[in-house]
């Protein structure tokens, strides 16, 4: 199974954007605390989302920089070329469901989120 929660709060305000077949994906990322380390120090790790349809519109409805929200995504890594010509690999998260869980009307609610399969279509929409 390829499932990861995570708590976190926005680092940016959402970005959406639409594809040419007309899919809405919103992209945005996390600081998520990971506790101390063992000097005591804080330790905090970044990780980037996607999102695809009425989830995303969501996301970009009731998200901003600095709310925390708690996320279950799925891993997915996607081979790419940049605009050179060079082959890169992609590594981020795709939304399966998300809880507001601080500010905005969405205080507390809860979006389910697409499935993979379905909210994707043809993978040249992919946005990471």
């Amino acid at each position: 199974m390829n499932q990861c929660n995570f708590i976190g709060r926005l680092t940016r305000d959402p970005e959406t954007r639409h594809t040419q077949t007309g899919t809405v994906f919103t992209n945005f990322s996390l600081a998520i605390d990971m506790g101390k380390d063992k000097n005591g120090e804080k330790q905090t790790e970044f990780a980037e989302f996607s999102a695809a349809g009425k989830t995303a519109e969501l996301i970009a409805q009731y998200c901003q920089k600095g709310k925390m929200v708690r996320v279950t995504g799925q891993y997915q890594r996607r081979k790419y070329q940049d605009r050179e010509g060079n082959d890169r690999m992609a590594h981020g998260f795709f939304v399966r469901d998300i809880e507001f869980l601080s500010g905005g009307q969405a205080q507390g609610g809860q979006a389910q989120g697409e499935q993979a399969h379905s909210a994707f279509g043809d993978e040249s929409d992919l946005p990471f």
